[in-house]
């Protein structure tokens, strides 16, 4: 979940009235969006689903369908099924969340960050021009509104649009945006965050997809080092590295002879 649509929510939870907290609705809506949230965290999308819904009813009960509130539950439903590959569904919800945002001020941080997301099922689809569009003016917004190069939303558009680079071989563009959003991250959240074994790990594919082994090899290890620590060695993502090494060192000697 995006730290900022995070950030939403749990000032909604500290400024609800007395009346509204003493409401058994809202002990159980708060209650299943902590679930959503560990489950999440956990990869366990779909047993994070059901708890999401009813997060995303619970607060259209109470607010209504057209505030900030809703957006971001919005948002966070079609995060889920973005990553049960259900782009359609997760399409349709993140262009209704950005449709409140625009409303509400096309130029805002939030606004940034759903067309980040909506730019995310597009590249899954390979819609790569409406995708990089998006990431674009995501990126333009974020730096503007939120401080420039040291923020940690603005290296998460720069991480994405690097991405998308990548994967569409536009490979000169790619490895400075990748670069930049690793040293904001660094830089922000110190050298063993979660989120700085995601950006090292995508720089570690790129460097395989060069040939450049040598570089590709210690990355995949400092991503597997911290995803082990930080998440377990049973979770998904750590699984992917994992498996991102196994190739490296299999690709590395079929062309070579040996890894390195």
């Amino acid at each position: 979940m995006n730290r900022y649509l995070y950030l939403i929510f749990f000032m909604w939870s500290m400024v609800v009235s007395a009346e509204e907290k003493a409401d058994p609705r809202v002990v159980v809506l708060v209650r299943e969006f902590e679930q959503s949230q560990a489950l999440n965290k956990a990869g366990k999308y779909a047993d994070a689903l059901p708890h999401q819904l009813k997060v995303v009813e619970g607060i259209k009960d109470f607010y209504g369908d057209d505030n900030e509130m809703f957006a971001a539950q919005l948002n966070n439903l079609a995060e889920l099924y973005k990553w049960m590959s259900q782009y359609e569904k997760a399409e349709s919800l993140y262009q209704r969340a950005l449709s409140i945002y625009e409303k509400k001020n096309p130029n805002q941080p939030a606004t940034a960050t759903s067309l980040n997301n909506l730019a995310g099922p597009y590249e899954n689809m390979g819609k790569y021009g409406k995708a990089e569009s998006l990431y674009q003016r995501a990126l333009t917004i974020k730096e503007k509104q939120l401080g420039g190069s040291d923020n940690l939303d603005t290296a998460l558009c720069l991480n994405n649009l690097g991405l998308l680079y990548f994967r569409t071989a536009q490979y000169g563009k790619a490895e400075p945006l990748l670069q930049r959003a690793l040293t904001i991250n660094e830089k922000t959240l110190g050298l063993d965050h979660p989120n700085i074994a995601a950006i090292v790990n995508n720089l570690a594919e790129f460097y395989e997809c060069m040939g450049q082994y040598g570089k590709a090899e210690p990355l995949f290890q400092r991503a597997l080092t911290i995803r082990e620590k930080q998440l377990g060695p049973d979770h998904p993502d750590t699984a992917d590295v994992l498996n991102n090494l196994a190739v490296l060192y299999k690709w590395a000697y079929t062309l070579t002879g040996q890894w390195k």
